[in-house]
């Protein structure tokens, strides 16, 4: 699958950004700031030139690779510098075409999971989600499951997007993803195997 922004007919995509966020991928990772300019430069080439990221582009898991968080000033949304997870500390999320999202945290034989309904939204390559469920497992092993929505799952399709947290997708290839989130901060995951 050729990325999403690299699509030259439809797109004027920096290759040198689509290349930074592809070695995200690989033990040839760029510095935070490179990737943070990387970003933000797709950012800025998509709102010029809006491409589609469909759902279909993002399905599957992803393991968590980089995360910026963000922070509100008087000046507008101030970036954090940054981080790459720790190769002991899984972090994936996963989509499903058919409208399932699962973010899931293991550490150790310790794995925390929420899951969910998730949509595309009618905005530009913004996906809403909603998590619902909470499990807690040892080894493959449920210790701990309870519902945590507050509004009913009917009602997911009916709420506005300032009423439920969502990802802004700015990148999609073939072995990594790359977002801003809600709160402002900027995450890029890898393809799981």
């Amino acid at each position: 699958m050729e990325a999403i922004i690299l699509n030259t007919m439809t797109s004027p995509f920096s290759s040198d950004s689509a290349d930074v966020l592809s070695r995200v991928a690989t033990g040839n990772q760029p510095s935070t700031s490179e990737l943070i300019e990387a970003l933000l430069s797709t950012e800025k080439a998509l709102k010029k030139t809006p491409v589609d990221i469909p759902l279909t582009a993002i399905e599957g898991t992803w393991r968590l690779r980089f995360a910026s968080g963000a922070k509100k000033t008087k000046r507008g949304l101030k970036l954090g510098k940054g981080y790459y997870l720790p190769s002991w500390v899984y972090a994936a999320i996963s989509f499903e075409a058919t409208g399932k999202i699962q973010n899931q945290l293991c550490l150790g034989g310790i794995e925390i999971r929420f899951s969910g309904p998730c949509r595309a939204h009618d905005k530009q390559n913004i996906v809403v989600f909603d998590f619902t469920q909470l499990q807690i497992l040892i080894g493959a092993k449920v210790i701990y499951s309870r519902s945590i929505n507050k509004y009913p799952v009917e009602e997911f399709g009916d709420r506005s997007i300032g009423k439920l947290p969502f990802f802004v997708f700015l990148y999609a290839g073939e072995k990594s993803i790359a977002a801003r989130g809600r709160g402002g901060g900027l995450a890029v995951w890898v393809k799981t195997q």
